[in-house]
């Protein structure tokens, strides 16, 4: 690809602090939507208005009941927002313990999922979004504006009425992250939890205490049944990592190990002398010839199964998943370390997304954001020199 630049389109401020955020593109809209979290169970629905060329709230989600506080007053987890892959739906962790889920109006095979739903027929998908208003002005109605758990849908909404999934019921607490499996034929969310929590002045007793539910979404009947589980995982896992179909499942990331569980195969990378093994002792692991502490971000996904690591510390690494083959199973973890070329002044990242074809954006909050342009290395290329190879984004 070319040379690549952005510019700052606006600029807008929040009444509170985002959480969480995801992009998704409802059915018959032309462009991405944006999904804002905030404390404690606040969602917004924000969009581009071209003809305005600014941003619009086209709806505000608000899901402070009481019923779902269970009596307290505050939470130490923020809430966490995923959106399925295939746009079927979107869900809420709230109150550490309620999922909420967003099933969205899409055209599937056995048709209109919003007439399931709702029973009504002939729903307009393509509709323009209900009353939008800009962020910071006063909503024009505050009944059509503002949607509330049970309340039911606008015609023109994307979005179709709300439920909600207590994981105590499924066996799930204390969840550390959670996201969307792919390649499944209903939407289906795997968590990473600890339902029984140690902490490392226990690990000589208790250190395995990590654990992986998938529960299959079924929107229309809003059941959502386990189709498999893992346990036995190391304590100080901190979040997930889909894989692409058809190899499926999720990397589970932690500091000193990468784990790969699906429901029939795993595998694990070992990258440094802290690492603990985890599952029922029979996992096995590749190990990592130079060691490292994985304190990373969200990595940003490559082509294939790689995906791009950004270090809090700086430093860039891809993390190759190699399957066999046929395609559907993996079979080894290998990790790399990149060649980041940047100016001095870009800091280490604190986000990475992919953006095109060729480029990688990484924020940072201790010092400049990048654009980044991804150059692919031939086998036949010559290896970094160690000065490149060891320049991090803020080194």
């Amino acid at each position: 690809g070319g040379e690549g630049s952005m510019q700052v389109v606006g600029r807008y401020e929040m009444f509170g602090v985002v959480e969480s955020m995801a992009l998704v593109r409802f059915a018959g809209r032309q462009r991405d939507s944006l999904l804002l979290a905030f404390r404690d169970a606040k969602l917004s629905v924000v969009e581009w208005d071209s003809a305005a060329h600014d941003v619009v709230t086209a709806q505000l989600h608000f899901y402070e009941e009481e019923s779902l506080r269970r009596g307290r007053v505050s939470f130490d987890q923020p809430p966490i927002l995923r959106v399925d892959p295939l746009n079927r739906c979107a869900a809420l962790l709230v109150y550490e313990t309620k999922l909420i889920v967003l099933p969205f109006k899409h055209k599937g095979a056995d048709g209109d999922l919003g007439d399931d739903l709702e029973e009504e027929d002939g729903e307009a998908l393509a509709a323009p979004p209900s009353k939008k208003f800009k962020t910071g002005e006063a909503a024009p109605s505050q009944q059509s504006a503002v949607v509330r758990l049970g309340q039911p849908a606008d015609r023109d909404s994307p979005i179709l009425p709300a439920y909600v999934i207590d994981l105590h019921d499924a066996g799930i607490k204390n969840v550390g992250d959670f996201t969307f499996l792919e390649g499944y034929f209903e939407a289906s969310v795997v968590f990473l939890h600890e339902n029984r929590r140690t902490w490392v002045g226990r690990i000589a007793v208790l250190k395995n205490t990590c654990q992986l539910t998938a529960l299959s979404l079924n929107l229309s009947q809003k059941r959502h049944p386990m189709i498999w589980s893992a346990s036995g995982l190391p304590f100080n896992c901190r979040y997930l990592v889909p894989v692409p179909p058809p190899a499926g499942g999720a990397l589970v990331v932690a500091s000193n190990i990468v784990i790969y569980r699906n429901h029939g195969s795993r595998c694990a990378l070992k990258l440094n002398d802290y690492a603990v093994a985890g599952g029922d002792g029979n996992l096995k692991y590749d190990e990592l010839g130079d060691p490292v502490l994985f304190d990373t971000v969200h990595p940003a996904r490559l082509d294939g199964y790689q995906l791009a690591f950004g270090l809090m510390g700086g430093g860039m690494y891809v993390l190759n998943l190699h399957v066999d083959e046929d395609g559907c199973t993996v079979k080894r973890l290998e990790l790399e370390r990149g060649v980041l070329r940047a100016a001095p002044t870009v800091g280490a990242a604190s986000c990475l997304t992919r953006v095109g074809e060729d480029h990688v954006f990484l924020g940072s909050r201790l010092g400049d954001s990048a654009l980044l342009r991804l150059d692919r290395m031939g086998a036949g290329d010559p290896p970094p020199e160690p000065r490149e190879a060891a320049r991090a984004a803020g080194g």
